[in-house]
């Protein structure tokens, strides 16, 4: 099983000993007063929230293959007593012709490397790694967009809340419109709880489309038992982002 950070796993377990309603929505830390300014949102967004989020997600994922760009998901689950933690962090770059990703999950880590003509992957299954080489079937350009789909955990912090701008503030040297919710309308990926009992989510995106950071805590029941969700996504990076070659690969 993927352990994340201790920090996470406490958090995880605290609100389960005290219950959902310990982390209802509330203002967050790091929200503020700062006013929208010109009133100008990325497409499929309005002072009101995400109106059309298919639009959002695909300017995002097009905004962001513009450049370089390393970009993280994770995601915890808490089910009874049960913590499952699973990580991917993808890192590109267009002008090099190189794309990693690599992705640990309960019993496996995946890691797989993109070059112009090259497919290479190398996965560890419960302590046996398997690697394995192809040709590649479709152009690098391609293969950098396709990197940056939000794919279905961003694609369920961004559909599943009723969010509402409430501030702008500076992230990475950039103004962003920060996004909150404690309202759960919708479950795009099947991917939150059965039975929903709060919520608190928040995206930070900036005025191209760009989601910077984005997160979607949910608590609930499953088949009758508690169960925790959270969902988190971060643009680390969009320029100058470098990709190495795995030491793996090397190795061979």
């Amino acid at each position: 099983m993927k352990r994340r950070t201790l920090g996470t796993i406490a958090v995880c377990l605290l609100l389960l000993t005290a219950g959902c309603s310990s982390f209802v929505g509330q203002p967050t830390a790091d929200q503020n007063d700062t006013q929208l300014g010109d009133g100008q949102y990325p497409r499929g967004a309005s002072a009101d929230g995400f109106t059309n989020a298919t639009t959002v997600l695909e300017t995002h994922q097009t905004a962001v293959a513009e450049d370089s760009y390393r970009l993280s998901y994770n995601f915890t689950m808490v089910q009874g007593t049960t913590i499952t933690n699973t990580s991917t962090v993808v890192t590109s770059n267009a002008s090099q012709q190189r794309q990693r990703s690599r992705s640990d999950l309960p019993r496996r880590t995946i890691d797989e490397y993109y070059t112009a003509d090259g497919y290479h992957i190398q996965q560890n299954i419960s302590g046996t790694t398997v690697s394995n080489t192809s040709t590649v079937q479709q152009s690098f350009g391609e293969t950098h967009t396709t990197g940056a789909r939000p794919g279905p955990l961003l694609s369920t912090i961004v559909r599943a809340g009723n969010y509402t701008a409430t501030g702008t503030e500076q992230h990475n040297g950039r103004t962003v419109l920060v996004y909150n919710t404690t309202n759960i309308t919708a479950d795009p990926e099947n991917q939150l709880p059965e039975t929903i009992e709060s919520a608190s989510g928040q995206v930070k995106i900036d005025r191209s489309g760009r989601i910077w950071t984005a997160r979607l805590t949910v608590g609930g029941r499953s088949g009758g038992t508690r169960q925790i969700v959270h969902h988190e996504f971060s643009l680390a990076g969009t320029q100058n982002v470098s990709v190495r070659e795995p030491a793996w690969l090397e190795a061979r």
